[in-house]
């Protein structure tokens, strides 16, 4: 298969600080002519044929570096590989820094991968983020999988620990937003651990969030929805996970937790004084993707370390993952295919998530060129 030196990508045109909510994307992003990055030891040359675009991928254009390109999740057909784990034809989907890669501390890593998301037509990829897509499943279906997944598995792991997981014995976990992509990752994988999984969400989504494993659901208009959880949980509550970081999905995760406290994890870098009082026995966490490729991480003024061993464990994970997909045994997210085809699809895409301001239950995909 013959590899060009040149790749279209999508790039970032002004520096992330210059982004706010108002921000024209079209303006923001241009299709741009750039090289193809060389591969490192670890590393895979993938032919991006569909990626999959959610709400973080329109939130993190704040955080990069002028000139980079954004995208997390793609599936393709690899070209070159140098790690000795793929060959060429392989179908695969997994992620890359994307929207992330201005988080990088170190320089010369961020300088590694300022010009490597998935919204392009190539994409270098690390090998231990990639994985083969069975025969059954298509492009799309794949590509709506890795980062949402992965930033599910980071928050659990906050409880967990190290993979191999131990079985929960339907412990009690919350997950704020059920019906968000998130939010249905968490669900699916908490199930599979042996947690009890409770989830506030809509109730038009309560059948959605019981099919990726929820057990109760609690309708998020409710004017007692804090206790409700409160008794279904004998105030024993310890952990949940606020998969919408936004108004007031903070407090009911707080007011949710039992008696002895327990922790939250954010999507999002979220204060204290935002629950409006403070119980020392209860602890709020962000966990940041970047430090899954074993990086440090700083954003918006916060250093992200990587946890001991997290590189591997999330290795280790992500085998039993493509495990699952070939056996059958994961549930895909919801997806929606764009319509529009290339990189012009990605940003009308973009534009339909970050005017809708809401966390959609879709992920939204194209086809980099008409195959």
């Amino acid at each position: 298969m013959s590899i060009p030196q040149k790749m279209q990508t999508l790039i970032t045109t002004t520096d992330g600080k210059n982004i706010d909510d108002g921000s024209n994307l079209n303006e923001v992003l241009k299709v741009q002519e750039t090289n193809i990055p060389e591969l490192q030891q670890w590393e895979a040359l993938v032919e991006i044929r569909y990626v999959s675009l959610g709400p973080a991928d329109v939130a993190c254009l704040r955080v990069q570096d002028k000139n980079s390109s954004p995208g997390f999740d793609l599936a393709g057909v690899v070209v070159k590989d140098k790690s000795g784990k793929y060959k060429e034809g392989d179908r695969v989907f997994g992620v890359v820094y994307g929207g992330l890669e201005g988080t990088i501390k170190n320089d010369k890593i961020r300088k590694q991968y300022e010009n490597n998301g998935s919204f392009a037509t190539y994409a270098v990829v690390h090998s231990d983020m990639l994985l083969r897509i069975p025969e059954n499943q298509s492009f799309e279906k794949a590509a709506a999988l890795p980062f949402c997944t992965l930033t599910a598995y980071q928050a659990l792991s906050e409880n967990f620990g190290n993979w191999p997981a131990q079985d929960q014995k339907h412990q009690p976990i919350l997950i704020v937003g059920g019906s968000t992509l998130v939010g249905l990752s968490a669900i699916q994988l908490a199930h599979r651990l042996g947690y009890r999984v409770l989830t506030i969400t809509s109730q038009n989504h309560f059948d959605l969030c019981k099919e990726y494993g929820a057990d109760q659901c609690f309708d998020f208009k409710s004017n007692n929805i804090e206790r409700q959880i409160r008794d279904a949980t004998q105030n024993s509550l310890t952990f949940a996970i606020d998969a919408v970081a936004q108004n007031n999905s903070l407090t009911a995760a707080y007011k949710s937790l039992g008696k002895d406290g327990g922790t939250i994890v954010t999507l999002v870098a979220r204060d204290q004084k935002e629950i409006g009082q403070e119980r020392v026995e209860v602890k709020l966490v962000m966990r940041l993707p970047t430090t899954l490729w074993g990086t440090e991480a700083t954003w918006h003024g916060r250093d992200f370390k990587p946890t001991s061993n997290e590189h591997s464990n999330v290795k280790n994970f992500l085998k039993d993952f493509e495990k699952w997909i070939q056996e059958g045994n994961y549930k895909v997210l919801p997806t929606k295919v764009q319509g529009r085809q290339g990189l012009e699809g990605v940003l009308e895409a973009m534009e339909q998530i970050r005017v809708s301001r809401r966390f959609s239950l879709f992920s939204l995909l194209f086809l980099p060129s008409p195959r």
